[in-house]
């Protein structure tokens, strides 16, 4: 993750809490059922899923999302 800070899995739950994950689906490639077991806690998220969520929540805050 270059420029991309180290984002807990925690943060990720907390920050998507208020979003349409379908929409977040859409917007970042990975599928609904994916992003459903993360913030539910049955599974841990890759090193890749967080780094593709991360870009997408930085985008959101920059008003790009």
């Amino acid at each position: 993750m270059d420029n991309t800070r180290q984002i807990t899995i925690e943060e990720i739950r907390r920050r998507l809490r208020d979003h349409n994950l379908s929409a977040v689906a859409k917007a970042t490639g990975l599928s609904n059922d994916t992003l459903y077991r993360l913030m539910h806690g049955v599974t841990t998220p890759s090193p890749a899923t967080v780094a593709v969520i991360a870009l997408y929540l930085k985008g959101a805050t920059d008003g790009q999302t």
